[in-house]
C-alpha cells in the first residue's frame, strides 16, 4: 500500500522501498533531518518528480493519503492531481480539497483511492476551477 504526504510544501510519495519527491519544496529543506539524501538540482517543470535515497530512518510526518497505486504510477498520479504546471509547486488548495472530502484520518492515514478513479477530464475541470485566480 503506497502512502503520500507533504514535506516542506512538496509531496513525498512512498511506494515499496522507493521514495519520490513531487514538485518543489516551498522553502529550503534539510533532507538529512528526514533521513533522506539531498536531491540533485533539477528543472521541476521538465522533471516534476525525482526518486530520493534514504540515508537513515524515514517516516512521513503528518496526515498521509493511502492509495493502491505502486511504482512510478504513484508520483505521476500526484503530478497530474496536485501540481501547478506553470511553476512546479504543489497546490495547497487542491490538497486541502482532497482532504476535505476524504474520510477522517485513522492514525494519521486517509484512504484516498477515489483519486485514481476520478476521470481525468472531470479532474481537469476541478483543477481549473480551484486554481483559477479570483
Amino acid at each position: 500500500m503506497a502512502q503520500v504526504g507533504r514535506l516542506v510544501g512538496a509531496i513525498i510519495a512512498v511506494t515499496g522501498d522507493d521514495i519520490y519527491l513531487v514538485g518543489d519544496t516551498k522553502e529550503p529543506c534539510d533532507f538529512t533531518r528526514y533521513g533522506l539524501e539531498e536531491p540533485p538540482e533539477r528543472n521541476v517543470l521538465a522533471q516534476p518528480y525525482i526518486k530520493l535515497r534514504k540515508r537513515g530512518d524515514f517516516q512521513i510526518e503528518g496526515v498521509r493519503l493511502e492509495l493502491d497505486v505502486e511504482g512510478e504510477a504513484l508520483p505521476q498520479l500526484m503530478v497530474d492531481t496536485f501540481l501547478i504546471f506553470r511553476n512546479g509547486s504543489v497546490s495547497e488548495r487542491l490538497w486541502r480539497l482532497c482532504l476535505q472530502y476524504c474520510p477522517e484520518p485513522v492514525n494519521g492515514v486517509v484512504r484516498a483511492d477515489w483519486l485514481r478513479h476520478v476521470p481525468r477530464g472531470i479532474w481537469e475541470i476541478v483543477r481549473d476551477t480551484i486554481l483559477r485566480c479570483s
